[in-house]
């Protein structure tokens, strides 16, 4: 009698073992699943904060000029990168080929941008930007609403205002998350 009951108990433990098994490998997937969305977020988050600087310094770039004889139909004027005349910025954003630095002169246009590098997590990251001159809008006297260039609740007092479109590009830490930010900012010059 005792050699029979042996067998059973063995059978019974190697079912529950292979039930145990099983509930242990279904957490797992979920776990790894959570992990890929959360590293996918992130990734998300530090292309955007990468853009974002990026865009910080084209805008303080734009604040410190004083004329616009640095930008050009090629995007590429002793040493200036990505400064395009009016009409001249590239068209396509989300093409890759906008944001490779190619050679210029000989026909090939140059849409090599302004790099900007930043450390997130122990990574160095880096954004691009080109900045594309509008050409200059007229802002009529105080009675115009149609902008409002110093802040809310303050008009301009008229004059001229030349007009900039800033379009960054930056890549989180793994390469698979991009964003593409683009804004039009105003400054007299």
């Amino acid at each position: 009698m005792k050699g029979r009951q042996t067998g059973a108990v063995l059978a019974v433990s190697l079912m529950v073992l292979l039930l145990l098994t099983v509930l242990i490998l279904a957490g797992n997937r979920t776990v790894l699943l959570q992990e890929k969305m959360t590293t996918a977020v992130l990734d998300g988050q530090i292309s955007l904060q990468t853009t974002e600087s990026a865009l910080l310094e084209a805008q303080a770039y734009v604040e410190a000029l004083t004329d616009t004889s640095n930008f050009s139909d090629s995007g590429d004027r002793s040493g200036f990168e990505g400064l395009y005349s009016q009409d001249n910025g590239p068209i396509n954003v989300f093409q890759d080929a906008t944001w490779i630095t190619t050679a210029g002169g000989n026909g090939t246009r140059n849409v090599a941008v302004a790099a900007v590098g930043m450390t997130s997590q122990g990574q160095n990251q880096t954004a691009h930007f080109f900045i594309e001159e509008l050409g200059e809008m007229t802002l009529e006297d105080e009675s115009s609403a149609g902008l409002n260039m110093n802040g809310y609740g303050q008009t301009s007092n008229g004059g001229k205002v030349s007009a900039f479109r800033i379009v960054a590009r930056g890549m989180g830490g793994s390469g698979k998350a991009e964003r593409i930010v683009e804004v039009f900012y105003g400054k007299s010059i």
